[in-house]
C-alpha cells in the first residue's frame, strides 16, 4: 500500500521477536454439500494430519490443532485460516507461505474453485511489563518507551472501546487506511495481565485484508501474500522504537 504514513523499511529478520501471534485466512462462497469433493476431504485430512477424516465438514467450526499447540487449522462453510504461535514461526517464507498452500489446497482440492473471495494475514506482537509488587506504570511512559516519536504523533485521541464496547478494552488505540481492495488495520492496548498483580501487557495487532470486486486467483497467492506481509512489516517497523529494535537484534537494550 502506497497511502501508509511511514516509510519502507528494509525487510529484515530479527534473532528475538515479540510475535505472539500470526494469522492467514481466506473466505469464499458458501457449498453446497452436494458440491464438496469429500473423497479429497479424505485425502486433504489424511496427509496434513495424519489422521482419519473428520465426520461433519461444514455442518459447523472444525478445529484442528496440532499437539504442541503451535499451529490450528480453522475449517467452516466460506472460511478458513491457519494460526501460527509466536513459538511456532520462524520466518514468512517458511511458516506463513506453506500453510498457506494448505489453505489453497483444501480451496481447490476439497471446495472447487480457483479464486477466493478475500485473503487476510494478521500479526499480534505483545511487550510484557513488570512493576514492583503495589506499582502500577503510566501508560503514557510504557508507549513513548516501545513505540516510534512517528506513530505517537499519529494516534492523537483516537482512543476507542472494542467495536463499540468501551468498557471491555477502553486502552485500545485504532488506526485504518484503505487503498482500492485493500485494508490495513492498526491496534494497539495496554493491558493489566491476568495472571500476575505487577504484570502488564501491551499490544500491537496489525492485519491486512485484501478483497477485489473479481476475487483472488489462488495462482497469485505468493505474490498477494508477499506484498500484504511487507505492508504489515513497514508499519511494525514504523510503529516501534529503537528500544524494541536493540532488543530485537541483540536481546537487550
Amino acid at each position: 500500500m502506497k497511502n501508509l504514513p511511514f516509510d519502507p523499511a528494509d525487510y529484515r529478520q530479527f534473532q528475538n521477536t515479540f510475535l505472539a501471534s500470526t494469522v492467514v485466512g481466506m473466505t469464499f462462497p458458501l457449498v453446497e454439500d452436494a458440491n464438496l469433493h469429500l473423497e479429497q476431504w479424505e485425502k486433504f485430512t489424511r496427509a496434513l494430519f495424519s489422521v482419519s477424516p473428520m465426520d461433519g465438514l461444514f455442518k459447523k467450526a472444525i478445529v484442528v490443532n496440532r499437539s504442541d499447540n503451535r499451529l490450528a487449522f480453522i475449517f467452516d462453510n466460506g472460511r478458513i485460516q491457519a494460526h501460527i504461535s509466536g513459538d511456532g514461526y520462524r520466518s514468512f517464507a517458511d511458516s506463513v507461505i506453506p500453510h498457506a498452500y494448505k489453505l489453497k489446497d483444501f480451496v481447490t482440492d476439497v471446495v472447487g474453485r480457483n479464486t477466493i473471495n478475500q485473503l487476510g494475514i494478521r500479526k499480534i506482537d505483545v511487550f510484557q511489563i513488570e512493576t514492583g509488587k503495589g506499582k502500577s506504570p503510566v501508560e503514557a511512559e510504557v508507549r513513548k518507551h516501545f513505540f516510534s516519536q512517528k506513530y505517537l504523533s499519529l494516534i492523537g485521541s483516537n482512543r476507542v472501546g472494542l467495536e463499540g464496547d468501551e468498557s471491555q478494552m477502553p486502552n485500545m488505540i485504532k488506526q485504518r487506511w484503505t487503498e482500492d481492495a485493500h485494508q490495513l488495520n492498526l491496534r494497539t492496548v495496554f493491558l493489566k495481565a491476568p495472571e500476575a498483580e505487577n504484570r502488564y501487557r501491551l499490544i500491537l495487532d496489525i492485519d491486512e485484508q485484501y478483497n477485489p470486486d473479481g476475487g483472488i486467483d489462488l495462482g497469485n497467492l505468493d505474490v498477494e501474500l508477499k506484498k500484504m506481509n511487507m505492508d504489515l512489516f513497514n508499519v511494525f517497523m514504523g510503529c516501534i522504537s529503537e528500544n524494541v529494535i536493540k532488543i530485537m537484534e541483540n536481546g537487550k537494550e
